[in-house]
């Protein structure tokens, strides 16, 4: 037997199908509530987990909107990251995403104008990681009041103006909705505080610098004139001792022997360094003497080091500072060659059985570092060595370098060439090979050995999101920030160099 169907038959067999459908829905009507959801599609696992975690009151039942729907419902639940929708009856901040415009690591600049923001790559916060890094707008950072990048992720609630609550459900909807109001205002905590650690090459001063320091009011601020805000703005500061603090006068035989007044270590303090290295060819040039001085001295002026002490289990010992709870680990170690005089830092200032002293490259110093490095911290290596007087770090000393990135440490600040070298992007961390000198008077007859840089890393999440570098001028006594542009543009060359040649 055939059935012929008309048009219109198909038209009443559609009617009853979508009845049926509807039927469940009609048939509760007097308890079941309807509410219209609008969900940004990269939004659905977000939603998903919202309603996992907040189920909605039994008598509520979600429709999607753009569905083929008969009925539409009143109430609206909108989940969106649209700026338009802040104007609705309510909202909730589910989170706020903060973008960061981006830039080549090795690129000196660090701030830009939001007029020029179209012209950069923007990323999240939590993304951004080297080879590329952050760049402030204005000179705001995300978390700063008036950042104006960012993302907000909102629910939104919306009753229309002749909405009529004739069974009262809409209170359980609204206990709801600010149940899972108040356990988002609780969890949106203020983004984690950017901190700021900074480097700087070798201190030696010696050669009138320290009379200054001690003897003159402003002794301060005439050495390290504008640089001292930055060195004083800084969570941690870091930076190199060339030489020994003691009043001993017996000299190990070398070239150059430097010792230092223990009174100018609070003024240093004062002026911003929070921790010094010590692992460097220097340490030694008053002997054990001058050796156990420093350590002493420093220890009464509460500036800590690490790498450097009485035993191999000393000198293996990291430092570690806390910034809002967050662990910040250093430590330092030599790898320096022997000097052309004969003087073998290996040989002569490293740690013993029967010596105290220094660690040095080798099976104890990677022990060391393994034991420091966490996926918890921040870890920092400060290393003295290369070859002195070279712009180019070679070979040896960047496969060694890298090694210890390998072993777990997040930074390697170098010194010991007295001038700059570039610095590398390796597997996500960073390698700053030498940040030359920074005091050190008595050097305008050398090429570059004028020429300083303050290497200042933001740090969120354990991990480099901002970089800047700093150019400073030595001019014999005194430094300053250099404003000419020459220093910035040869490091971000020798920055580049290194890249090229991977």
């Amino acid at each position: 037997m055939k059935i012929f169907l008309t048009k219109h038959s198909y038209q009443i067999i559609r009617t009853i199908l979508t009845l049926l459908v509807l039927f469940p829905i009609f048939s509760c009507s007097a308890k079941t509530n309807l509410i219209l959801l609008n969900i940004d599609d990269t939004k659905k696992e977000f939603w998903n987990e919202i309603i996992i975690n907040y189920p909605l009151p039994d008598n509520f039942q979600f429709i999607l909107e753009n569905t083929d729907n008969r009925v539409i419902p009143e109430l609206k639940l909108i989940l969106s990251t649209d700026k338009n929708t802040l104007n609705l009856d309510s909202n909730i901040l589910l989170g706020k995403q903060y973008l960061v415009p981006g830039t080549d690591f090795f690129n000196s600049i660090t701030d830009i104008s939001i007029n020029d923001i179209s012209n950069y790559q923007l990323i999240s916060m939590e993304e951004i990681e080297l080879p590329l890094k952050g760049l402030s707008i204005d000179s705001l950072y995300p978390g700063d009041p008036g950042y104006p990048v960012f993302i907000n992720t909102l629910l939104s609630l919306s009753f229309p103006e002749d909405y009529t609550d004739n069974n009262n459900s809409n209170t359980e909807l609204l206990k709801w909705f600010e149940k899972l109001k108040l356990n988002y205002d609780q969890s949106n905590k203020p983004l984690q505080k950017i901190i700021w650690i900074a480097g700087v090459g070798d201190i030696m001063v010696q050669r009138g610098v320290e009379t200054i320091l001690m003897n003159r009011s402003n002794g301060a601020e005439y050495i390290f004139g504008n640089t001292l805000e930055v060195l004083q703005n800084q969570d941690i500061m870091l930076g190199n001792l060339e030489g020994s603090i003691t009043y001993s006068n017996t000299k190990t035989p070398k070239s150059y022997n430097f010792k230092f007044d223990p009174d100018v270590l609070p003024i240093l303090k004062e002026s911003g360094f929070d921790y010094f290295s010590l692992t460097n060819n220097h340490i030694y040039d008053y002997g054990e003497r001058g050796f156990t001085d420093t350590l002493k001295y420093l220890k009464e002026a509460e500036l800590p080091t690490s790498g450097a002490g009485l035993s191999k289990l000393e000198t293996t010992e990291y430092t570690e500072m806390f910034i809002d709870g967050n662990s910040i680990r250093i430590l330092s170690m030599g790898a320096y060659p022997q000097e052309r005089n004969g003087w073998n830092g290996r040989t002569m200032a490293q740690v013993s059985d029967t010596r105290p002293g220094i660690l040095f490259d080798g099976e104890l110093a990677l022990e060391a570092v393994k034991n420091m490095a966490s996926p918890s911290s921040f870890d920092i290596l400060m290393i003295h060595g290369g070859v002195e007087w070279t712009s180019i770090p070679e070979e040896s000393q960047r496969l060694l370098y890298q090694s210890y990135l390998n072993a777990g440490v997040d930074i390697i600040l170098g010194s010991h060439p007295h001038v700059l070298q570039g610095m590398e992007e390796w597997q996500g961390k960073l390698i700053a090979y030498s940040l030359g000198n920074f005091i050190f008077p008595g050097m305008g007859s050398m090429k570059f050995a004028e020429e300083s840089m303050i290497l200042s890393v933001g740090i969120y999440n354990n991990q480099i999101k901002y970089i800047k570098t700093i150019p400073v001028n030595i001019d014999n006594q005194r430094i300053s920030i250099d404003n000419s542009g020459i220093i910035l543009e040869r490091f971000e060359n020798l920055s580049t160099d290194l890249l090229r040649s991977k």
